[in-house]
C-alpha cells in the first residue's frame, strides 16, 4: 500500500496518512500494517512459534494495535513513530495471552491465565487503588480503606475479578473482538465496564469472606435479583408464600459457603458475577426442586420447568459468535484472509472489495468473484450449524 508518509514523519498524525477526522478501523488497519508490519513481524519471529500461530498472533497483534492507536487518537499529534514500536512488545505479549484465552497455543486454567494477564497486563493494578478516588461510592471506598491493607490484598482482588473477566472472555468467544486499552501513562489493561463490575463484587466477596467484614453489603441487589430467578419458575396465587422460602434456603446456602473456605482463600474462588453465583448455588442444592415435591399437590402453587435459561433466539449473540468462528475455520485461507482484511476485531464497519483488493494486491473481478464463493460457503456452514444446535437465525442469514 502506498502512504502519505514516510518515516521521518514528527508524529502519527503524519506518519498514518494525515486522517481530517478519526478514521474507521477497517480504514486505518493497512496503515497501521505498513508502518509497524516491520516491527511486529521480528518481535513475533524471536518467539519461535509454529507459521499457523505466527499468523494468527500477527493477525491479532494488528487488530488489537489499530484499536489501541484508534483510542489513542486525540494524542498523535504527540506520539512518534519510535513511541509505539517502544510499546509492540508489550502489546504481542499481552495479544499472546488473550489468544491463549481461546486455548490458541494450549489449555490453560483460569487461575493460570489470571496470573499470566496480571503480569502482561500492569495497567489492571491501578484500578483498584484508582477506586480510592471514586467519593461517590462510600461503600465500596470503606471496604478499600478498612480491608486492602496490602500490596498482596490490592492483588488478590485484581486477580479474582480477572478471573472472572476470562471466564466472561472463553465463553463469549472473544478472538473476533478487541479487549485491550491503554491507560493514561500507556500500560495495557482490558477495556469494557465488565471488569469495573467484577472488581466491584470481588472486593466485597473478598472482605466478606477473608477480612472480617460482617455485612455483605451485595446482598439487596442479590436479593432483587434471586426474586426475579424465582419468579421465573414459580407461578399461581400462593406463589409468595414459598418465595420467600425459597430466597432465604439460597443465602443460608452461601453462609454454609462461607463457613467452609473462610479460612481457605489460596483454594476457594468465584469465577462468574455474583447473581450467577447464587443461581448456581440453587441448582447445585437443588432448592427448588425440593419445594416442588413439598408443594406439588397444591393447585395455587404450579412450578415451572427453567425459564431462566435465555432461549437460543434470533441475533448476533454469544452462540452465534461461536458458530460463526467454527466456520472461518473451516474456509480456505484466501477466503479468510479476505474476510479478515475488510471485517475484523468487533469492528461493525467493513472497508470496500475494491479496498482489498488493494490491501492484497489481487484484480478486483477476481476478488469479486472469490468474495461471492467465500460468502456462500460462510452462510450455508451458519445455517447447517445453527439447526445442529438447534439456534434460529434471523430471516437475513437464510435469505442473503
Amino acid at each position: 500500500m502506498r502512504l502519505p508518509w514516510n518515516r521521518r514523519s514528527e508524529n502519527l498524525t503524519e506518519l498514518l496518512g494525515g486522517f481530517p477526522s478519526k478514521p474507521l478501523p477497517a480504514k486505518l488497519l493497512g496503515h497501521v500494517v505498513a508502518a509497524f508490519g516491520t516491527s511486529v513481524a521480528a518481535h513475533i519471529r524471536k518467539i519461535k512459534l509454529r507459521p499457523d500461530r505466527e499468523e494468527e498472533l500477527n493477525r491479532e497483534v494488528f487488530v488489537e494495535l489499530t484499536s489501541l492507536l484508534l483510542d489513542k487518537y486525540h494524542d498523535w499529534n504527540k506520539l512518534k513513530l519510535s513511541d509505539v514500536q517502544n510499546l509492540i512488545p508489550d502489546v504481542i505479549m499481552a495479544t499472546r495471552w488473550k489468544l491463549r484465552i481461546n486455548g490458541f497455543e494450549y489449555p490453560e486454567t483460569t487461575g493460570q491465565l489470571a496470573r499470566e494477564g496480571m503480569a502482561v497486563l500492569p495497567g489492571l493494578k491501578e484500578m483498584l487503588n484508582n477506586f480510592l478516588k471514586d467519593k461517590s461510592d462510600t461503600i465500596r471506598k470503606s471496604l478499600v480503606q478498612n480491608y486492602i491493607n496490602t500490596t498482596r490484598d490490592v492483588e488478590s482482588v485484581t486477580e479474582r475479578a480477572l478471573r472472572c473477566q476470562i471466564a466472561y472472555l472463553r465463553h463469549n468467544a472473544i478472538n473476533r473482538q478487541t479487549i485491550l486499552m491503554w491507560n493514561e501513562n500507556y500500560q495495557l489493561g482490558l477495556k469494557g465496564r465488565s471488569l469495573e463490575v467484577y472488581l466491584n463484587e470481588q472486593l466485597a466477596l473478598y472482605t466478606y469472606f477473608f477480612k472480617g467484614e460482617t455485612k455483605a453489603v451485595f446482598l439487596n441487589e442479590i436479593r432483587i435479583r434471586l426474586r426475579e430467578y424465582v419468579n421465573a419458575r414459580i407461578s399461581g396465587r400462593a406463589r409468595d408464600l414459598v418465595e420467600k422460602d425459597i430466597i432465604q434456603d439460597i443465602f443460608m446456602a452461601f453462609f454454609n459457603e462461607k463457613k467452609v473456605h473462610s479460612k481457605s482463600p489460596e483454594q476457594f474462588f468465584v469465577d462468574k458475577s455474583l447473581r450467577s453465583y447464587f443461581v448456581s448455588l440453587e441448582r447445585d442444592k437443588k432448592i427448588i426442586a425440593k419445594y416442588r415435591t413439598e408443594y406439588q399437590a397444591r393447585p395455587d402453587i404450579l412450578f415451572v420447568e427453567d425459564t431462566w435459561v435465555e432461549e437460543k433466539e434470533e441475533g448476533f449473540s454469544d452462540e452465534l459468535l461461536v458458530i460463526l468462528k467454527t466456520c472461518l475455520k473451516k474456509l480456505n485461507k484466501n477466503c479468510r484472509d479476505m474476510i479478515d482484511k475488510r471485517i475484523f476485531g468487533d469492528y461493525s464497519d467493513s472497508i470496500s472489495l475494491a479496498d482489498v483488493a488493494s490491501l492484497l494486491d489481487v484484480p478486483y473481478k477476481t476478488l469479486e468473484k472469490q468474495a461471492s464463493v467465500c460468502y456462500q460457503q460462510l452462510r450455508e456452514c451458519v445455517i447447517s450449524n445453527s439447526k445442529q444446535r438447534g439456534f434460529r437465525l434471523k430471516t437475513i442469514w437464510m435469505n442473503r
